[in-house]
């Protein structure tokens, strides 16, 4: 076969491109369907439950200061959850941003404070 008759892309390559960008976009809409209404964060210092919050009843802003090993700020906006200050090294904590969905979680280590949204 000569270099001029090779196609780049044939039909059945964009037929498999195009059943690929459907699925990605079908689990995209199905993921911003999930009920975001009910999500409840917990907090825990040194593996102990120390509070939960109703994401979807907090109003305004709402911060919670914690002495463990290191100071940590947390804190609860409309639907959110994030950690505000840490007095650790890394920041790790703090960069991993807003939390709003089931099942992600945040961990402060040298603090020994995590989160996690049920």
């Amino acid at each position: 076969m000569s270099e001029k008759n090779r196609k780049i892309i044939r039909p059945k390559d964009f037929a498999i491109i195009l059943i690929i960008i459907l699925l990605a976009l079908c689990l995209f809409y199905y993921s911003r369907s999930v009920s975001r209404e009910k999500v409840t964060a917990v907090i825990f210092v040194h593996g102990e439950e120390y509070d939960r919050v109703d994401l979807s009843k907090v109003r305004g802003t709402q911060t919670f200061e914690l002495d463990a090993d290191l100071h940590v700020e947390i804190t609860a906006v409309e639907g959110e959850i994030f950690f505000s200050f840490s007095q650790c090294p890394d920041q790790i904590c703090v960069r991993t941003g807003r939390l709003s969905w089931p099942h992600q979680s945040a961990a402060c280590l040298p603090a020994g404070v995590s989160i996690i949204l049920e």
